[in-house]
């Protein structure tokens, strides 16, 4: 459930300036980024990055003014709150890269790649026939084509491109 707050631009300039975006975002359930744009639609200024952290040094960090404009950003601003908090990453159900990674490499175990490309796959193998049709049709005056989506073989990594990819092939 939600409910609609109506906040004038003078109100929402005055939070801005007492709590960091991120925090007050939490507290209305929405992210500090849609805080952001919000504020920008009704040209309401920031704290700048580090205006915080002067803050708590001691400092005296500038504050923007809040300009007053005719038309429609004179009207108030409405924000949706969120009565639950927006969820975090953990509680959407995202799985931990590294454990992800982790459990999927015990699966697949190791792929050797072999320091020479010997009797490749069906697929590579197409892959180096066209790239020697490809430079014959450029010495005999053509441009070929370099848009096809094989792995270029010209350079070292180039062909060790082939053999990684000519390993997992024969894995699959």
């Amino acid at each position: 459930m939600s409910d609609l707050k109506s906040l004038t631009r003078r109100e929402l300039y005055d939070l801005l300036w007492k709590k960091p975006v991120d925090t007050l975002a939490k507290e209305f359930g929405i992210s500090g980024r849609g805080l952001g744009k919000l504020c920008e639609r009704y040209s309401i200024p920031v704290p700048p990055r580090g205006y915080w952290e002067r803050k708590a040094a001691r400092q005296k960090p500038v504050k923007a003014p809040l300009l007053e404009i005719e038309g429609r950003h004179q009207a108030d601003v409405a924000i949706r709150i969120f009565r639950t908090p927006l969820p975090t990453e953990e509680e959407r159900g995202r799985p931990d890269y590294f454990r992800y990674w982790h459990q999927q490499s015990k699966e697949i175990g190791d792929v050797k790649v072999p320091e020479r490309l010997m009797k490749p796959h069906p697929i590579v193998a197409r892959w180096l026939t066209e790239d020697v049709e490809e430079r014959k049709r450029t010495r005999q005056g053509g441009w070929g084509s370099h848009n096809s989506l094989k792995p270029p073989r010209e350079t070292p990594l180039g062909n060790r491109r082939l053999r990684i990819f000519d390993a997992m092939f024969k894995w699959l």
